[in-house]
């Protein structure tokens, strides 16, 4: 059987895939035969340090950050549609690859697809304000007002205001 694995031998770092920095892999065992599943690529520290760079500056300078809640929603109950239309296959790596029950693994893959319907659900009974100041402390501890234009809730923005 194939595994259900895009690229196994290539990481997924600054919105596409990549070459890892070695040609160096992981065995991925099945957990009920014992036998090889499938190889993927190890990722080492250099790997790692692109894709938290990548990770830094995909938040730092994309819309994400300044997004209103609803539409952060609307990318949370579409990230849990794609995941609940994969729960076949995520139903067939995840006992193979971790041991769990097959029985429920699909129905709990469908389960992890809920709860971010349920985070995006949070967005649209909480109170948020979009501050256009945030409070940050210079290095002389001293609180400072800097242009963000962020999200906070309104909660959390009237105990620094």
């Amino acid at each position: 059987m194939t595994a259900p694995v895009v690229h196994p031998d290539l990481l997924f770092i600054d919105g596409e895939w990549v070459e890892p920095s070695t040609s160096k892999t992981i065995d991925v065992i099945d957990s009920n035969s014992e036998e090889l599943y499938y190889k993927v690529a190890e990722a080492n520290a250099t790997d790692m340090d692109r894709a938290i760079t990548a990770a830094r500056n995909a938040f730092d300078n994309s819309p994400w950050p300044f997004l209103s809640p609803a539409e952060r929603a609307d990318h949370l109950r579409a990230f849990g549609k794609e995941l609940a239309a994969r729960s076949e296959a995520l139903g067939d790596i995840w006992p193979r690859e971790s041991g769990v029950l097959a029985k429920i693994s699909t129905r709990a893959s469908l389960g992890f697809a809920m709860v971010f319907e349920y985070y995006a659900s949070l967005a649209d009974t909480f109170g948020w304000a979009l501050a256009a100041e945030l409070l940050t402390i210079d290095e002389a501890d001293r609180i400072v007002l800097t242009t963000r234009g962020r999200l906070l809730s309104n909660e959390l923005f009237s105990r620094l205001v």
